[in-house]
């Protein structure tokens, strides 16, 4: 596929709601969409920050949602032999998932973590993400992947500076991603998940912090108890760090 060729529809929602779709689809659309991405750098940025997207709300779906769900489907092993499908607005399940060959199903309750970067707890978390991410592309020096060097961190310029903090430090960032994913757990605590698995997306922990991640879910999940799912799974982007939990009580 030439990468100056991009036949991908990317102003259409690919997968609608209360239809069953094989992870494979999403497989595919997901290296469509990569290849797009690589060679139209304008669309790349309508998908990672999308308000602006005609597109937008699938465009969030696909982010906070489906991202979550293939990961999953993959630490499952469904990958291969597995459906998914995006329940209706509203609906207290978000995703069902399933085998081909089995009638079980697993609904998912999905929920996005996402401190800010310079690990302040005053900061907004996405806006400032957004405004990081945003800016470093734009002067070259950053590409959205991989961990933030301090070596890199020191050559900021002030106003790069400021939008991450002078103390980057690896415990005050665990400190954050601890708070945040405690506020996640706290924000579902009162609903009757009974039966249901919650995930929750740990977003760019690895960007962040080569460790630690088994750490920080362990001090967050010891203290909020009031957990009314049959599951609870935390895992990053990357699906490399994978913790599965089981609620007492």
């Amino acid at each position: 596929m030439s990468r100056s060729c991009c036949t991908l529809d990317i102003n259409k929602p690919w997968f609608e709601r209360d239809k069953w779709y094989a992870f494979s689809e999403m497989r595919s659309f997901e290296e469509q969409l990569l290849h797009c991405r690589r060679s139209n750098p304008d669309l790349s940025k309508q998908w990672r920050a999308p308000d602006a997207s005609p597109n937008s709300e699938f465009i969030k779906l696909r982010n906070e949602e489906l991202i979550p769900a293939r990961i999953f489907a993959d630490h499952k092993g469904l990958s291969k032999d597995g459906f998914f499908m995006i329940t209706p607005p509203g609906d207290q399940i978000d995703i069902k998932v399933k085998r081909l060959t089995a009638e079980d199903e697993w609904n998912l309750q999905i929920t996005v973590c996402n401190p800010s970067l310079n690990c302040d707890p005053g900061e907004n978390a996405g806006y400032q993400s957004r405004l990081k991410n945003e800016l470093m592309n734009k002067q070259g020096e950053f590409a959205g992947v991989g961990r933030l060097n301090p070596k890199t961190v020191r050559k900021w310029k002030p106003d790069q500076a400021s939008l991450v903090g002078e103390s980057y430090t690896t415990e005050k960032c665990h400190a954050a991603y601890e708070r945040d994913i405690i506020g996640s757990l706290e924000r579902k605590s009162n609903h009757d998940g009974r039966g249901y698995w919650l995930l929750v997306f740990v977003k760019e922990f690895h960007q962040h912090i080569d460790n630690g991640f088994d750490y920080v879910v362990d001090a967050a999940f010891r203290k909020v108890t009031d957990i009314n799912f049959y599951r609870v799974c935390f895992f990053d982007e990357g699906g490399n760090n994978f913790i599965e939990k089981a609620p007492v009580g």
